[in-house]
């Protein structure tokens, strides 16, 4: 199945469900470098709890759609990098201007708050596994 008809598959499934307002795929199916057996990734949002059966409901019925591993994760409950990934590169194939603003919201602060501090332990990790101790 191509990118196109996996992006459209997943459009189609989420249409109609008034539940669900935000539907963002992420991963290597967004990035384009996914491969035959690479599972979708996909962060969802509900203006009502989503909970473990309806995710997992939704998960079965687009990996019988798909014809592959699906990855599901409640937005709202994403913290840190991966909620900060989701949203600045992810495909946002359904979603509210107004729900999507606070997750960008929160993306932000994420980003102006602790990235820079994520981002100096990785280098002082590199800086120590090159050079030693």
């Amino acid at each position: 199945m191509e990118r196109q008809e996996i992006l459209d598959s997943i459009s189609s499934y989420f249409e109609f469900r008034t539940d669900i307002h935000t539907v963002i795929v992420y991963g290597s199916v967004a990035g384009g470098n996914y491969g035959k057996e690479s599972d979708v990734d996909i962060a969802l949002a509900s203006s009502t709890p989503l909970g473990y059966k309806g995710l997992l409901r939704m998960n079965t019925d687009l990996q019988l759609k798909l014809h592959r591993n699906i990855d599901l994760i409640d937005l709202d409950k994403a913290k840190g990098l991966i909620h900060y990934k989701i949203i600045s590169k992810g495909l946002r194939l359904k979603y509210s201007g107004r729900e999507l603003s606070a997750h960008m919201i929160r993306a932000l602060d994420f980003k102006t708050d602790f990235l820079p501090q994520l981002t100096a332990m990785q280098i002082k990790r590199i800086e120590k596994t090159a050079y030693g101790s």
